[in-house]
């Protein structure tokens, strides 16, 4: 195998961590209380150079990463003579804390860094990042996805990260399965069959009788959960205030899903919930953008031509992330902006999306590059339907620095309620509440 080979295929295992982490991560939720050192950053004296002369590329930056890009860093390093990116892979389970750290210390941070999805909010509260809307940046943001720019913005408003990729979201499904107890295993039947998730739960209750509860809609509580969540488009925690109605709202739909005995008891991220997309136990699973390379081929490596992909009922939602951004304390501006508009919009995206990847520069969502036939999904062309079909339909709500915390306590109550049937809806928004003021004591309810 070629170097170009292994090198994509290396990233094909690790892309996972830019969408979810939540494996390596929810290793540390115990220890997710916001110190003081959290927002250490925010004594950072830096700020965008006044003097920065963006034209002179030249030098040497630092970068953290938690996988391996050295296929875009050669890339410009070869174009771009003169210059050197030094790129230090950090466990993805420690980012925070080694940020955390080295402000802490009075150490140096890297000219860039990345925000991934769950710990963004954490990051962009820390202040030490400059906006890119700004001078001497000046980002445009119409070259970027809309749907993403949320994703990019602190509390405060600014325009601190750019988005890597776009990470839309649908419903995926093993034909074999749909065509033996729904009838069909066409994509358009299926999408005129279920309308919304109350006609997916009254089908999912047939399902479980003709299969002698045997075979459920879904596999996890959490899979529930992340289309749930990916779907709400009101705040759980909105200006650093817990919206109990909203979390009430969320932990009532898993709680239907749940008592309608439509989805296994299979814990989200365990060995178990991997291997169920080789298994015939569920029909549908919840599927980004990264899933095929991520969650089916590895698990289900005699499926191909046995998937399908549809708009979910109510809609398609987003699924993880990652960003950039440059430090208000870095050296040399001009070429970490250079970097990153190469790895966003030019050379380095393409490469990216030759590894499987897509980029958030809107260019990347044209008609050529997303029509092509998937022979896993039985020819059908699936970055049409993330693209046209599920993308204009995404809805993604701002971050905040409580995101991390969140998620932590979610998989918490999840996890619950998997356990006891008897708990109820009530009991999970109790259980949230106390454990997001146990773990951040500022939050107040509402």
């Amino acid at each position: 195998m070629t170097k170009g080979g292994i090198n994509k295929m290396k990233r094909k295992l690790v892309m996972l961590l830019a969408g979810i982490m939540l494996m390596t991560q929810l290793t540390g939720c115990g220890s997710g209380k916001e110190t003081d050192s959290t927002k250490e950053g925010k004594e950072t004296s830096g700020t965008a150079s006044e003097n920065a002369d963006m034209d002179e590329i030249s030098g040497k930056i630092t970068m953290w990463t938690w996988f391996d890009i050295s296929d875009e860093i050669e890339a410009y390093e070869e174009s771009h003579p003169g210059t050197e990116i030094e790129q230090v892979v950090v466990d993805a389970g420690e980012y925070m804390t080694k940020i955390q750290t080295t402000l802490a210390s009075g150490g140096t941070l890297p000219d860039l860094v990345w925000g991934e999805s769950l710990n963004r909010g954490q990051l962009f509260a820390m202040d030490i990042l400059d906006d890119l809307k700004a001078e001497p940046y000046n980002l445009d943001t119409s070259l970027v996805e809309q749907s993403v720019l949320p994703t990019m913005i602190d509390e405060e408003g600014r325009t601190v990260g750019l988005e890597r990729n776009i990470n839309p979201s649908g419903l995926a499904y093993k034909r074999d399965l749909a065509k033996e107890y729904l009838g069909t295993d066409d994509p358009d039947k299926l999408t005129e069959m279920i309308t919304s998730w109350d006609e997916f739960i009254n089908i999912g209750e047939t399902v479980k009788e003709k299969s002698g509860g045997k075979v459920s809609m879904l596999t996890s509580l959490g899979d529930v959960y992340y289309i749930a969540n990916g779907q709400s488009q009101e705040q759980r925690i909105k200006d650093g205030t817990i919206q109990t109605e909203v979390v009430k709202d969320l932990f009532t739909e898993v709680c239907e899903f749940r008592d309608a005995g439509i989805v296994s008891q299979i814990e989200q991220w365990t060995p178990a919930w991997y291997a169920s997309f080789g298994g015939k136990d569920s029909i549908f699973s919840p599927m980004p953008s990264f899933g095929l390379d991520n969650f089916i081929i590895p698990n289900d490596p005699e499926g191909e031509g046995n998937w399908g992909l549809i708009v979910p009922p109510e809609g398609g939602f987003n699924w993880g992330g990652t960003c950039w951004g440059i430090t208000k304390d870095s050296e040399n501006k001009a070429l970490a902006w250079d970097f990153v508009k190469f790895d966003s919009f030019e050379e380095g995206a393409d490469i990216r999306y030759a590894n499987g990847e897509i980029p958030s520069g809107a260019g990347y969502m044209d008609e050529e590059k997303v029509s092509e036939e998937n022979t896993y999904f039985s020819g059908q062309k699936i970055g049409e339907v993330f693209i046209n079909e599920i993308l204009p339909t995404i809805h993604i709500n701002p971050i905040t620095e409580y995101d991390y915390t969140d998620i932590c306590t979610i998989e918490l109550v999840l996890s619950s309620l998997n356990a006891d049937y008897k708990m109820t809806a009530e009991d999970a928004v109790d259980l949230y509440i106390s454990e997001m003021q146990d773990q951040a004591a500022d939050l107040k309810v509402n």
